[in-house]
């Protein structure tokens, strides 16, 4: 999209962006739901970003262990490893 300034504003050729906002009404326990769901997903998330750099650090070292009861474990709670 080509745009060009005119005098502070822009000027595109003719496409622009929208948003569009809706007002919804939520029952209690779907706002708690996705409440639930936004902290636990920011949680994996930080718990994540944190243990990478340790991990990594450990395996460059050579240090890295697996631990097998773990891994043994979440296989059968998966239902295999894909």
């Amino acid at each position: 999209m080509q745009m060009e300034s005119v005098e502070g504003q822009c000027r595109s050729s003719g496409q622009y962006d929208s948003v569009e906002l809706k007002a919804t009404h939520y029952s209690q326990d779907q706002r708690f739901s996705m409440e639930l769901s936004s902290h636990l997903a920011q949680e994996v998330r930080t718990q994540q970003s944190e243990e990478v750099p340790q991990v990594r650090q450990q395996v460059l070292n050579g240090d890295y262990k697996i631990n097998i009861d773990s891994l043994a474990a979440q296989i059968m709670l998966l239902g295999g490893v894909c």
